[in-house]
């Protein structure tokens, strides 16, 4: 590997920008704190200057974007019938596919949801059947709070969520449930 003489790895001498050529009085490879005042100055100076520059060069983006889209105008007015017909099947088929995609994850969302609240067999497969995925599509995206709000209705949620890592455990009782089951179990059921 050559070594560049003004790049000296941190040695002393300055920094040479390797874009512009450009000489900036900090060492490379130094880390500021071992920079004087003046020196970490002149570092964020090149890296102002290096942002700015970058900044500069996307200062059109505004112009090509308006340059696109009447690109994208002509060539729509330039199409045959059948070109026009054949794009708009296309952008049908996408949000026909983007539809039942959604629906899809909705239901799987909600099925993993009563799954995590240990519902299974009959009662999972009617409450499957009931569902409807539409009702939680908001425009392109599945409402998840609301498929998780619903879930939430069903089954005691007595057990952790299988993660995969082997069987879920009970969730432990809250302190005051423990002291009143163990209260009923010495004493009885006696009501005041």
């Amino acid at each position: 590997m050559e070594v560049d003489p003004a790049n000296d790895g941190g040695q002393g001498g300055d920094f040479v920008d390797p874009d512009t050529g450009e000489k900036f009085a900090f060492p490379p490879s130094t880390p500021q704190s071992d920079m004087t005042a003046e020196q970490r100055a002149e570092y964020w100076r090149h890296k102002s200057q290096k942002h700015e520059k970058r900044a500069n060069a996307r200062s059109d983006y505004d112009d090509l974007k308006a340059k696109a889209a009447e690109l994208d105008r002509l060539r729509a007015d330039q199409q045959t019938e059948q070109e026009k017909a054949v794009a708009a099947a296309r952008e049908e088929g996408r949000k026909n596919a983007e539809v039942e995609a959604n629906r899809k994850v909705a239901t799987a969302l909600y099925k993993a949801a009563l799954s995590a609240r240990d519902i299974k067999g009959d009662e999972l497969t009617d409450l499957m059947a009931a569902f409807n995925p539409d009702a939680f599509i908001n425009g392109d995206d599945v409402d998840t709070d609301r498929v998780a709000a619903l879930a939430s209705r069903y089954g005691a949620g007595t057990h952790e969520p299988d993660t995969g890592q082997g069987r879920g455990r009970p969730v432990a009782p809250t302190a005051g449930e423990a002291g009143k089951a163990e209260a009923q179990r010495r004493f009885g059921n006696k009501t005041a």
